[in-house]
């Protein structure tokens, strides 16, 4: 269901670029397809991952709509990146200092004459975002003095030993 639904955002995001409908369907289909994107969920198991990675799409929808002052777009946003933050934090971090800014400042960029508060309302987007989220990140937050990261590294929790189809 992540897969497709990873799909059918991308396509949805490639449509509202106005990239014409052919070739927003190969553009999905490479999203689906992308390798890192199939291994974390036929080779590693990592659901959570692979599920923040169905969610990138509709975290660009929502800049594009509140681009395009859609109605509902800041709300669109802020679920979008919600489901983002709470699927896997690491990638929702890696996303969020990367890929994201980079789009929101290319949409800035592109629309610099035409609307000023653009960037003020994707600001408020966000944060409405991490409220929507407070009750995954909070905790998660809170409790990190309590992970022991060195135990990632002894025999049975080591990644290369999580493999799904590869177990030995």
């Amino acid at each position: 269901v992540l897969l497709w639904a990873s799909g059918a955002a991308m396509y949805g995001w490639l449509r509202l670029q106005n990239v014409e409908q052919p070739a927003a369907l190969i553009g999905a289909l490479v999203y689906m397809a992308a390798p890192y994107h199939l291994i974390d969920h036929y080779l590693r198991g990592a659901i959570a991952e692979f599920a923040a990675y169905a969610a990138l799409p509709p975290v660009m929808i929502g800049v594009t709509l509140v681009a395009h002052r859609r109605r509902f777009g800041m709300l669109a946003l802020a679920a979008s990146y919600a489901a983002l933050v709470t699927s896997h934090l690491p990638t929702a971090l890696l996303i969020s200092l990367t890929a994201i800014p980079a789009y929101v400042l290319f949409v800035a960029w592109r629309a610099r004459r035409s609307d000023r508060s653009f960037l003020l309302r994707c600001g408020l987007g966000f944060a409405l975002a991490l409220g929507l989220a407070a009750p995954d990140l909070v905790p998660a937050l809170t409790l990190q003095p309590f992970v022991l990261i060195e135990w990632m590294w002894l025999y049975g929790f080591r990644i290369d030993d999580s493999f799904l189809l590869m177990p030995g």
